[in-house]
């Protein structure tokens, strides 16, 4: 898996390709509180080319979404395919996250 981390004014957007499963998720887990600590409180997350979620990487969508929320910043989360969308619905976790279309869509919201 690979995390390419992008800007747009004060938004950080990670680009994740690959499967975000235990082996993988601390890469994500790293990037993002390296952003957080560096004062980045507004995050684009592409699941464009997820092409697995395990409940390792759902822990980090987890970490993420409880450092935000205690910060007033955001989390969208952008390219979720219909796999996706399914397990954060089973796991819960569908009503907790905001979603949108694409990184245009998100940048606008």
């Amino acid at each position: 898996m690979t995390v390419t981390r992008l800007s747009h004014e004060s938004r950080v957007i990670f680009e994740i390709d690959g499967r975000l499963d235990a082996a993988n998720a601390v890469t994500l887990d790293r990037e993002f509180f390296s952003c957080y600590d560096e004062g980045s409180r507004d995050f684009i997350w592409d699941c464009s080319k997820v092409t697995y979620l395990s409940s390792a990487g759902l822990r980090s969508f987890l970490q993420a979404m409880k450092r935000l929320e205690g910060a007033d910043g955001r989390l969208v989360i952008v390219g979720a395919s219909p796999q996706l969308l399914e397990v954060f619905d089973i796991s819960g976790f569908k009503p907790l996250l905001t979603f949108a279309k694409d990184q245009t869509a998100a940048l606008k919201a």
